[in-house]
């Protein structure tokens, strides 16, 4: 019950913080970087946004994903078309 009333209250996409603002918070990761197969947190540090963005993205379609049991991986090369749009 508490994560709906979480979800109703969402705002959209948050950017990660980066440098001294972020502390202990996830580090930022370049396209180049980027592993072939990446998971979720991977493609939220590549676009600077929340791992809730990129399940929105997921499920609206605008991002192509691979479902490995209940593992969700997003190749290179659907990060990098969507990138391209």
């Amino acid at each position: 019950m508490k994560a709906s009333i979480s979800r109703q209250n969402w705002s959209g996409p948050q950017l990660v913080q980066t440098g001294e603002e972020a502390g202990t918070h996830g580090s930022m990761l370049a396209l180049a970087d980027y592993p072939d197969v990446g998971r979720v947190e991977e493609v939220a540090a590549v676009l600077r946004c929340s791992k809730w963005c990129v399940y929105d993205l997921i499920n609206t379609g605008s991002l192509k994903s691979i479902r490995l049991g209940r593992a969700i991986r997003v190749t290179r090369r659907a990060l990098e078309e969507f990138l391209a749009v």
